[in-house]
């Protein structure tokens, strides 16, 4: 199940997107609700979501300063930006900072949000399956040069052993 973080000033807002999807069905667990960015950070800093859904324009903190922090603190998280504002500086900011998508508020459907999910955790599997291959990789490189390194000391043991036998 694919975990996922509210983030919207607006309860209205909030109660919308919670209710405009079917969670569970879909695969995705709403794990938090919070208003601000700044109440948003103690289920960031406990790893306890995949995936960040955030409005920009918030009081205290507002979404891209939550996208800084959050790819900052849990690089492998997805961040979807939603927004009333349609200036594409909003969008680059975000974009910038590490957000995977941007849904204006307007436009916003079950279907649109699914597929923006939907998207969202596909590359976080195929991030963590090249994850396991990099790691399998290193774990390999490190076993071939630890045996070439025993063979090196095999080696310069019985060229020590000759010497002394001489």
């Amino acid at each position: 199940m694919c975990r996922v973080l509210l983030v919207d000033d607006e309860k209205m807002a909030r109660i919308g997107i919670r209710s405009v999807f079917d969670w569970e069905n879909g695969g995705y667990e709403l794990v938090g609700e919070a208003s601000n960015g700044q109440k948003a950070l103690k289920w960031i800093e406990n790893g306890e979501a995949d995936i960040l859904i955030t409005d920009i324009a918030m009081p205290v903190m507002d979404g891209l300063e939550l996208t800084r922090i959050a790819k900052a603190r849990c690089p492998w998280i997805k961040v979807l930006l939603l927004s009333c504002h349609s200036d594409f500086e909003y969008v680059r900011e975000g974009i910038r900072l590490g957000a995977s998508d941007y849904i204006l508020k307007p436009t916003l459907t079950a279907e649109a949000l699914k597929t923006a999910l939907d998207r969202m955790r596909a590359k976080q599997e195929e991030e963590r399956e090249e994850r396991r291959i990099i790691e399998r990789f290193k774990d390999q490189k490190e076993s071939e040069e630890l045996k070439e390194l025993e063979k090196a000391c095999a080696r310069r043991f019985a060229a020590i052993r000759r010497r002394w036998r001489e």
